[in-house]
């Protein structure tokens, strides 16, 4: 399989709140030309009215073959607080709306979906980590959540990137899924800002790992390792929110606002193409 891009971009437009109809609020803010400093490319605008379900299937679907053919696919949920990162990669907490279910939910159920149509040989883990203050907890640990995990490149592997004790856990359906998101969520910690107080100021990666096995037309055995990572972004206005609770010291902010600032070069060099990244 080919892919036609490595990169896309889409908006999405959050709903207005509750106190924004009652208080008659403008949702959306267009600003006049002379207000615009700088023009970024998009690929997609979803508006207050498209579901989970359908920016599912119009911007990740697809995707899911490419885990499958051994591509690495990264879904990254960027913004301001309050503006629904998290219920886009996680969904909602009723269990009775599946329609709400964010796009990690909906993009392993496809999963299984099309390894059970093409009877692929195969096994998934997956693993849930947070990154705050640039220190990385195991949120799946049974041992000890406040451990601090070390990151190290594998010299084995092209220079890949290793997390030391990362817990790593197998699952074969849905269900176990979900169970294992419940204990990551559980020591997932969250603190209070000014405009969402389940809004954690802290990066969460849940990573997805598919093994497949496959015979090929010559009879070779043929081994692929893909993966689908999908990244709760700290709030991109976190170092301007100045009624902070919960928090240990400025240098806390100054950490996660520079690797905020980081996290957009990089963003800029990958959609431009270029080869010199600065991950570190």
């Amino acid at each position: 399989m080919e892919t036609d891009s490595t990169m896309r971009v889409y908006l999405r437009q959050m709903p207005k709140r509750e106190n924004e109809y009652e208080n008659n609020e403008a949702n959306t803010e267009v600003p006049s030309k002379a207000a615009i400093c700088n023009l970024y490319p998009y690929d997609r605008v979803f508006n207050e009215y498209c579901n989970q379900d359908y920016i599912f299937r119009c911007a990740l679907k697809r995707t899911i073959l490419y885990a499958l053919d051994g591509y690495n696919v990264t879904t990254i949920a960027y913004g301001h607080s309050g503006t629904g990162k998290t219920h886009t990669i996680f969904g909602g907490s009723d269990i009775t709306k599946p329609e709400d279910d964010g796009m990690l939910l909906k993009s392993v159920a496809h999963l299984f979906e099309v390894i059970g149509e093409e009877q692929l040989e195969y096994f998934v883990t997956v693993s849930y980590l947070d990154i705050f203050n640039e220190k990385i907890y195991d949120l799946l640990s049974t041992i000890n959540d406040d451990t601090e995990l070390n990151i190290n490149e594998n010299m084995d592997e092209n220079d890949s990137v290793v997390i030391e004790d990362l817990t790593v856990v197998t699952i074969n359906n849905m269900p176990e899924l979900c169970r294992v998101l419940k204990i990551g969520d559980e020591n997932r910690v969250k603190s209070s800002s000014l405009e969402n107080s389940l809004s954690s100021q802290r990066h969460s990666l849940f990573y997805v790992t598919v093994y497949t096995k496959e015979e090929s037309v010559s009879g070779d055995i043929l081994l692929k390792r893909g993966s689908l990572i999908f990244v709760d972004a700290a709030a991109s206005d976190y170092s301007t929110q100045s009624d902070q609770t919960n928090m240990q010291s400025p240098e806390d902010v100054n950490t996660i606002h520079q690797s905020l600032n980081t996290f957009n070069e990089c963003m800029m060099k990958l959609a431009n193409g270029s080869t010199d990244i600065p991950y570190g």
